[in-house]
């Protein structure tokens, strides 16, 4: 697996102080496929790496004092 999905999924998943199963439950998987995807026993679909890639910009944008509410 590419180590930048595992790096993208962790370091989102612990920038928003969610634990594996907190962020599962936000992704619609289970803890254990977060677990599998951080440490590259899994690739995740499409769909889940574009959702958490949506939470990291939202984060970045959040710390540059954007509201993300107001991006949709």
């Amino acid at each position: 697996m590419n180590s930048n999905i595992q790096k993208t999924f962790k370091e989102t998943r612990k920038s928003y102080g969610k634990s594996q199963a907190e962020f599962a439950k936000i992704l619609g998987c289970s803890r254990v496929s977060i677990s599998l995807y951080e440490t590259g026993k899994s690739e995740p679909g499409s769909d889940k790496y574009a959702k958490v890639l949506m939470l990291k910009a939202a984060i970045k944008n959040n710390r540059q004092g954007e509201d993300i509410a107001s991006n949709g």
